[in-house]
């Protein structure tokens, strides 16, 4: 935390999203992140923020949130484990910025974000801070045991929502200790020839 008044948040925040020519097209923009960071918001604070292209929406306000691309060192990674997933959070009274060179960054400092977010008497704020944070392994998984232990899908989908904030970037869902076991799934067992 630094000195300062805090990032807040307020019904006219906006998130405004990075595009950019990229030779992997989930590169190439960051609206649907927008959209994701605008209904976790909505979730905790019970406002919408708008989503708008950074490049179209002039420029951005003490209330807004930008999501944004750096540009990569060297070559620009061919798959997604060879990214450089790093991010910088950048929280002042006068708004906030995550930076990464790749949409995963991106998608980890908006978890920082989700995480950072508090409630006082005006409202929800940031504190004013500046995070630099890359991962220290490029494989993060959490398993599942429903062949042991059965689970609802509630409790699923509370699992794959708590590995978002933990940046956790793979769900193992293990089925069964049967080594015959198959999964039926229409589409493709169907069309086995």
């Amino acid at each position: 935390e630094e000195p300062g008044a805090p990032f807040r948040f307020a019904p006219s925040t906006r998130i405004l999203y990075d595009t950019r020519t990229a030779p992997r097209q989930i590169e190439t923009t960051l609206a649907p992140m927008a959209g994701v960071l605008a209904q976790e918001l909505e979730l905790l604070t019970g406002i919408l923020p708008s989503t708008a292209a950074l490049a179209t929406a002039g420029s951005p306000t003490a209330n807004d949130i930008v999501v944004k691309f750096s540009t990569p060192e060297g070559e620009f990674a061919a798959t997604e484990d060879l990214e450089n997933q790093s991010y910088i959070l950048a929280s002042r009274e006068e708004g906030m910025t995550i930076t990464s060179a790749y949409s995963k960054g991106v998608s980890y400092g908006t978890a920082s974000l989700i995480q950072s977010l508090r409630e006082d008497k005006n409202g929800f704020n940031i504190a004013p801070m500046t995070i630099t944070d890359t991962s220290d392994a490029p494989y993060r998984t959490v398993m599942l045991d429903l062949a042991r232990q059965p689970h609802s899908i509630g409790v699923i989908q509370d699992t794959i929502r708590m590995a978002r904030l933990f940046k956790i970037r793979s769900l193992h869902l293990h089925l069964t200790d049967d080594q015959n076991f198959t999964f039926p799934f229409p589409p493709v067992t169907g069309n086995i020839t």
